[in-house]
């Protein structure tokens, strides 16, 4: 009788997409919000991107002087800017969805809006306190996405980052310890360019996602506390 041999890499890799595409289709609230960041862009560009939509609700230092609160939001709800906005709203919207839809199947849709709206607001706060370049404006949901994004690897340390090759813990160190070189290289090397990039966004919203996931859980998980979870979940 034939028995059937280990699943081939192609095989695994397959076997990926298709939990990738579940987690997806499944997490309604992370399609809703890269679908309005895509809505958004689109109907800026229809308009012919005006500067005083950038000026109005992108997050500056003069804004909140001034009064503009919903910055520290709804700067992350546009992108820019040209040529290069497409490509920062694709990097973001493909983060949103990969890693949201894995947080919105971990845990529910409550904890996701909580985790990127606190990401948003956190990130938006560090980059006032520390950019380099207190003119820029901030735009993009990227605190938001990193706080998704530490939120996930604090509560799997050793969960493996697909695509990514490297372990969730990893993945998070590296990513934290990159945006703080890169921000320190931006105070000490003015003319690098490296000031327009909101690494002090992705700081704050880097910290706020895992301290919400320590606060929230206690004890780390383990792969199989996920996947009973899951389960339990899934047959209710």
């Amino acid at each position: 009788m034939r028995k059937d041999g280990p699943v081939s890499g192609s095989g695994k890799r397959m076997e990926r997409w298709r939990r990738l595409g579940a987690d997806i289709r499944a997490a309604k609230l992370t399609m809703g919000l890269a679908a309005s960041l895509c809505v958004v862009q689109i109907i800026l560009s229809l308009l012919g991107q005006p500067d005083w939509i950038y000026e109005t609700f992108g997050l500056s230092r003069d804004g909140i002087r001034a009064g503009r609160i919903w910055e520290l939001l709804t700067h992350a709800f546009i992108h820019g800017p040209w040529p290069m906005m497409w490509w920062h709203l694709a990097l973001n919207a493909l983060a949103l969805l990969v890693a949201g839809a894995r947080l919105e199947r971990i845990a529910d849709a409550a904890v996701l809006l909580k985790v990127f709206l606190a990401g948003v607001l956190a990130g938006g706060l560090v980059q006032l306190a520390v950019t380099p370049n207190p003119e820029k404006l901030l735009v993009g949901a990227s605190g938001g996405i990193f706080a998704v994004v530490l939120w996930l690897v604090t509560v799997s340390p050793s969960e493996r980052m697909w695509p990514i090759p490297v372990s969730a813990r990893n993945l998070g160190i590296g990513l934290m310890l990159a945006e703080a070189g890169l921000l320190v290289t931006a105070w000490c090397l003015p003319d690098s360019g490296l000031a327009i990039v909101g690494n002090g966004c992705h700081l704050g919203g880097g910290i706020i996602g895992w301290w919400l996931a320590r606060k929230k859980l206690g004890p780390m998980l383990t792969r199989e506390d996920l996947l009973k979870e899951r389960a339990k979940r899934e047959s209710a």
